[in-house]
């Protein structure tokens, strides 16, 4: 049914009972309006519109029945009270009810004109013992909040309090609330039975029989168990979180259209870094249907992540209140992101709110903003770290150079030595040579001269022996001849072996000294540049991308041979 309102350009007192008859359908009628209406009724005490304007007991507005409840009160009389007992049975907001209990408890007290009034004199005693008795007979039921629970001994002492502040102070023996299963903590939901009771102090105590959680206490006891559960299946494990990409190139992001959640994680994803892709995959993030389709979205995602090659999902929505915000506390949608293959940061509500489909998810960020923050660096984050790898490999380079410059140092005297060493050898083993061959020969002639002698010696003591002895002195000249030459031959022949394999291992040295040469060539930076390429620095920081040049600063060009300009760019 329509927000029912009156038309302004109506006067106090003008037709105002058929206006409110007659308009009770019409959609362009506004809450304010019809509000001040009912109000001018309830200041000049228009009694005579009283059931006309119950009319409005079905409105959806809730504070215009609220209105219209405490309007009834204050003027209805006893004809009323059916009909207000017939609307409380059928109202479901707890606050106009309770207005309407109250509306119908005046009317029944004003007019009730048959009570008669004994005047009696008590005492202090008398007076707390009959009041005591008065509210001590009737159990009572009272629905609140706890606030500011304590333990004394064997007693539970804490307040029951509503929206409105106001305040009832209990207690209970603690072996009531044990019995009861769950921790009387600030702030929970619950009802309370139990009777009223009056200390000497005249203090007023309700003195709890039984306690039980309702409403948002129960869903909370209720969600702790799940968290519970889910938590001991090993859904929020950290060792089951995967890493986000620091830089994705494609984010698929679930939140609802034209929500705040979508203004600010995109205004700030495009304040960090541009040149992202975002799929936008509409949801319903709170009211009737909610859950069905948020569940029926998340088992597209591994599809849609598939097809367009997404490596981060994002799921968001702004703050709201803890009704607002609970259906993301659904077992179903938990499961269905744990299930996900992609990466996912989930980001529900503000700061201090907290969801089951955050600690399921793999990275939680506070709000739609830090979640932009967290699925990829800034640029200014990129180009420090860029930076910082370019210190680190000049740094390398050089020390790398410098470590090759002493590696060939090292190789080049090692080579160098080594022949030299081989030459040295060469040498003695030449010397020893020539020794045995001087020596060689200083035998052949002391041995000849022997031979001689004895020749001679014969020649005197047998001259008939002559011609033999001089035959066989020619033979043996010659094979000492023979001998002296092929002992000549085969250190000639030595001698050159020897030097082929200086020659080889030379060759050898010089080849792995060559190739030796050319790697640490090939290591230098400055070796692309003679291929014909050079290196652009603007503002002292090298340029990769044509997108990164500033026209308003000049460029710097470094060429092989370590030459340089400034250029300007137009």
């Amino acid at each position: 049914m329509s927000d029912l309102f009156l038309d302004e350009s109506l006067s106090p007192g003008q037709n105002t009972v058929a206006t409110i008859a007659d308009d009770f359908l019409n959609p362009v009628l506004k809450v304010r309006e019809l509000s001040g209406q009912i109000d001018w009724i309830a200041t000049q005490r228009k009694v005579e519109y009283i059931d006309q304007l119950l009319v409005l007991k079905a409105h959806k507005s809730v504070a215009i029945r609220r209105k219209l409840a405490t309007t009834v009160g204050l003027l209805g009389t006893s004809e009323i009270l059916e009909k207000l007992k017939i609307w409380q049975l059928s109202e479901s907001d707890r606050q106009t009810w309770l207005i309407i209990e109250n509306s119908i408890d005046r009317i029944s007290r004003k007019n009730d004109s048959s009570q008669e009034y004994n005047v009696q004199i008590y005492s202090v005693t008398e007076a707390i013992s009959q009041i005591k008795r008065q509210i001590s007979e009737k159990t009572y039921t009272i629905e609140g909040e706890i606030s500011e629970p304590r333990l004394n001994r064997e007693m539970y002492f804490f307040g029951i309090k509503d929206t409105q502040e106001s305040r009832i102070d209990c207690w209970a023996f603690m072996g009531k609330i044990v019995r009861m299963g769950f921790a009387l903590n600030e702030g929970l939901a619950v009802r309370v039975r139990g009777k009223f009771k009056l200390s000497k102090a005249s203090k007023l105590y309700f003195d709890i029989e039984h306690i039980e959680l309702t409403g948002e206490g129960e869903l909370m006891r209720n969600l702790k168990l799940l968290e519970e559960k889910l938590f001991k299946e090993g859904l929020f494990s950290p060792e089951r979180k995967r890493k986000i990409a620091k830089i994705p190139e494609k984010i698929l992001l679930l939140a609802s259209t034209n929500s705040a959640a979508l203004t600010d994680f995109t205004k700030v994803l495009n304040q960090r870094i541009g040149g992202r892709t975002v799929y936008l995959l509409p949801i319903k993030t709170q009211g009737v249907g909610a859950e069905f389709e948020i569940i029926s979205k998340l088992e597209k995602v591994d599809e849609i992540c598939s097809l367009y090659n997404i490596n981060t999902v994002v799921i968001t929505r702004g703050g709201g209140s803890k009704d607002d915000l609970f259906v993301f506390n659904s077992e179903k949608i938990v499961r269905q992101i744990y299930s996900l293959k992609t990466p996912t940061i989930v980001a529900i509500g503000h700061e201090r709110d907290t969801t089951l489909a955050e600690l399921v998810g793999d990275i939680r960020a506070s709000t739609p903003s830090q979640a932009a923050e967290l699925v990829c660096i800034s640029k200014d984050q990129i180009i420090g770290q860029t930076n910082q790898i370019m210190s680190f490999l000049r740094d390398y380079f050089n020390t790398k150079k410098h470590q090759y410059q002493l590696a060939s140092n090292q190789i080049f005297n090692l080579i160098i030595n080594s022949i030299r060493l081989e030459i040295q050898n060469s040498r003695r083993i030449l010397n020893g040579l020539d020794l045995t061959i001087n020596r060689l020969i200083s035998s052949f002639y002391s041995i000849n001269q022997q031979l001689w002698q004895s020749i001679l010696s014969l020649v005197k003591e047998q001259i008939w022996q002559t011609k033999n002895i001089l035959a066989k002195t020619a033979n043996l000249e010659q094979q000492i001849r023979l001998e002296i030459k092929q002992n000549l031959e085969i250190n000639r022949q030595s001698y050159f072996q020897i030097q082929q394999v200086l020659k080889y291992q030379f060759q050898n040295y010089r080849q792995d000294f060559n190739y030796t040469a050319r790697q640490i060539d090939l290591e230098n930076p400055k070796y692309v540049l003679n291929k014909g390429y050079s290196l652009t620095f603007q503002n002292k920081k090298i340029i990769t991308k044509k997108s990164d040049l500033k026209t308003n600063l000049p460029i710097r060009i470094e060429f092989m041979d370590g030459k340089t300009g400034d250029l300007g760019l137009h």
